[in-house]
């Protein structure tokens, strides 16, 4: 009968294999949905070792599943092995220095990911194997974890549907449980589109759109992390600007968060878009949610990493740390350990004492329920909705090396790096293989993972698209008075997590907003329009509450038309400060006789 000792020996005997595996892929890195060779390399290595394939999992090129074994337990073992773009860098370096120009790299050390998890699942079958042991070993073979959300499609596939449990890790410069939670993310491309005979600007619309989403920014929950881009001005080439793009991303604590926050982000784009008469289309990428912890599981993994111990450092490798440390910015070390305290609190300061000036952290953490959310997010967490999920990290760079470095690209090939993605493919195999043998464990870690569920709802965060024309086409019927009706709120509603606030509804915000609108439409009215305003309310008397009711008095001479573009101003403006725009006519008091 193989035991946990002949596990892990079976891994050593076929290291060689692995790490040949894993230089491959470093030596040729690919971007999101385009891991041709990488995937082919990790899919022949399971099936030299008896291993079934499913190509194209989930209608993806690059994503495949493997199989050994049959009937339940699925335990199932996953792998990435995508790099980053323009992160290419040569291997030893202590400098930037490009291996391409502008390439692709394994920043996030990817190309060990996906092998070590390959290891752990011949590994494991091996084990079921020899001890005549009912179940299925499942690899999943999961492209473009970095941007593209691979695993969040093959889980909407059903690919996850029946899998019992799922183990995975990632190389990082410390040892432990990732015990922690993860920011749901999501990106928002918007791009306004122009008119010239309708005097449409993309670039204003742009700006504008600009300027009612930093307004936003003052509504978000503390936990909110922002981040945006513009991809296209308008006016790169001259001429009038006929499109315009932005990006905007958002993380939070949970996925509702950003759900409602990325929807008014949506309307401030739209009322850009009807303020401009401009089209808007606004694309919403695949997003990720926080994770759904199994503390059971975490727990079994810690106990087989204590019995595995973390990589065997000779003095070679610690000659080898102390000189890539040398590549490190100088404050490394410091936001190691602010990041530290963060996360392990009191326990933090032994372990500051354990790896202080060293250049390398063989130090295991001890095990902690952190409920923090780390910076970052990652699309396992939406596996771990679907079925209990752990994972593990390994030390595989030098103390204080950042994920998204080509410092750590620069360290993808050393001999630390490999014993580290054993160590990991070691305790992976161990864990699921305590899963195969003992039923009553694998119980208690669906036990939690039903309970657990059955008090959440999963919100994914998915892709789509929607093109949309917000122009005002009613026709321009008299008013004398608008109205910006805003939210009730006595300012003094406290924020809690989970919750993303009134995001706006602040009536004299819209009234700032129009004044912008105005400012920008001004110059496309004709010169015989006259437009008289006047505050008749500005909704702040009680400084106190928010502004929920604010009045501007306005006139119309010379030509009609511009009454249009008044009501545009105002409908747009309430768009993007998440009010509502009421127009009305004022009777004047008849003459006395």
């Amino acid at each position: 009968m193989k035991t946990d000792q002949d596990i892990r020996r079976s891994i050593e005997e076929k290291r060689q294999d692995y790490i040949d595996a894993a230089l491959f892929i470093w030596e040729h890195p690919e971007n999101i949905f385009e891991e041709y060779r990488s995937s082919a390399c990790l899919a022949e290595l399971l099936k030299k070792n008896g291993f079934r394939l499913r190509e194209k999992a989930a209608g993806l090129d690059t994503a495949f599943v493997a199989e050994w074994g049959s009937g339940r337990p699925i335990i199932g073992y996953m792998g990435e092995f995508d790099a980053l773009p323009g992160l290419s860098q040569e291997a030893d370096c202590l400098t930037r220095k490009p291996v391409t120009e502008g390439g692709p790299g394994h920043g996030c050390g990817h190309h060990i990911l996906g092998t070590a998890a390959v290891a752990a699942a011949v590994a494991n079958k091996e084990f079921i194997e020899s001890n005549k042991i009912t179940g299925t070993v499942r690899f999943y073979g999961c492209p473009a974890e970095e941007g593209g959300a691979g695993k969040v499609l093959m889980a909407q596939a059903g690919l996850f549907d029946d899998c019992d449990a799922a183990v995975s890790w990632h190389p990082t410069d410390d040892n432990g449980i990732w015990s922690i939670n993860f920011h749901a993310q999501q990106k928002v491309e918007f791009t306004f589109t122009g008119n010239e005979k309708k005097s449409a600007n993309a670039k204003e619309a742009m700006q504008l759109f600009y300027l009612g989403a930093q307004n936003l920014r003052h509504h978000l929950d503390k936990c909110l992390v922002v981040r945006s881009g513009i991809l296209k001005t308008g006016d790169e080439e001259g001429g009038y600007p006929l499109e315009s793009k932005v990006l905007y991303a958002y993380r939070a604590h949970v996925s509702t968060q950003v759900e409602a926050v990325v929807a008014r982000l949506h309307q401030v784009a739209e009322g850009a878009a009807m303020i401009t008469g401009c089209t808007l289309k606004t694309e919403f990428k695949t997003g990720t949610t926080e994770l759904l912890p199994n503390r059971t599981l975490e727990r079994l993994m810690y106990d087989k990493y204590t019995a595995t111990g973390t990589v065997e450092m000779t003095a070679p490798d610690w000659e080898y740390a102390a000189r890539m440390h040398q590549a490190l910015p100088e404050n490394g070390e410091r936001a190691t350990f602010d990041l530290m305290r963060l996360l392990y609190a009191e326990q933090a300061e032994e372990i500051i004492e354990q790896v202080k000036g060293k250049a390398y952290n063989p130090y295991l953490y001890p095990f902690r329920e952190i409920e923090i959310h780390k910076p970052g997010s990652t699309d396992i967490c939406d596996v771990s909705w679907f079925t209990p999920t752990a994972q593990c990290v390994s030390a595989c760079y030098v103390k204080d090396t950042l994920g998204h470095s080509w410092q750590e690209v620069a360290q993808g090939k050393s001999g630390i790096c490999m014993k580290g993605m054993l160590v990991a493919a070691k305790v992976m195999a161990l864990t699921g293989a305590e899963l195969f043998r003992t039923p009553e464990t694998l119980k208690a870690v669906r036990a939690e993972f039903s309970e657990r569920r059955g008090q959440k709802e999963y919100r994914p965060l998915l892709a789509g698209a929607v093109t949309e024309n917000r122009e005002d086409t009613t026709c321009c019927e008299n008013f004398s008075e608008i109205h910006f009706v805003g939210i009730e709120d006595d300012g003094l509603a406290s924020r809690h997590t989970g919750s993303a606030g009134n995001l706006g509804g602040n009536a004299l915000e819209a009234m700032q907003a129009f004044e912008m609108a105005m400012h920008v439409m001004g110059k496309y009215l004709s010169p015989l329009c006259r437009i008289r305003q006047r505050i008749l309310e500005t909704g702040e008397e009680d400084i106190v509450r928010v502004p929920c009711l604010a009045k501007l008095e306005i006139s119309v001479e010379g030509d009609e038309s511009g009454g249009r573009y008044i009501r545009r101003a105002a409908k747009g403006a309430a768009l993007m400060t998440g009010c509502k725009a009421e127009f009305y006519v004022t009777v004047q008091p008849s003459a006395k006789p």
